[in-house]
């Protein structure tokens, strides 16, 4: 996660799009090992994730939002009878997309781990 979470962050100014890809790549990621959404693309984990009530319902319609938002810098979309038009990803979509990310390292790694440690050190004599 580490080396993805770096790059999308180091090409954030040059291609704020492809920035979100990496984004989204991080969080089929993370939400395969840590969310045990063993589903086969990120459109379906998504879906499974925010039908799963163990998680916040902020953290699961975040992840709905970033997958959007990966679906639009990832795809040539042309509009449908509603839509007017495919909105553009900019560098405050994709800043926000990897400022999620850091959240979901806080709920599926180092909160666990913080809370594992205190519970250990609590049953130490």
């Amino acid at each position: 996660f580490k080396t993805d979470f770096q790059e999308a962050g180091s090409i954030l100014e040059l291609s704020a799009r492809m920035s979100a890809v990496l984004a989204g790549r991080i969080l089929a990621d993370l939400l395969e090992q840590y969310a045990n959404r063993p589903e086969f693309q990120l459109g379906g984990k998504v879906q499974k994730f925010v039908e799963d009530t163990n998680y916040s319902s902020q953290v699961r319609t975040n992840a709905k939002t970033l997958n959007e938002i990966r679906r639009w810098s990832a795809h040539s979309q042309q509009p449908t009878d509603d839509q007017v038009e495919i909105p553009d990803v900019g560098l405050k979509e994709a800043e926000w997309t990897l400022d999620f990310i850091e959240r979901l390292f806080d709920v599926f790694i180092i909160a666990p781990a913080r809370d594992e440690a205190m519970k250990k050190a609590m049953e130490e004599p």
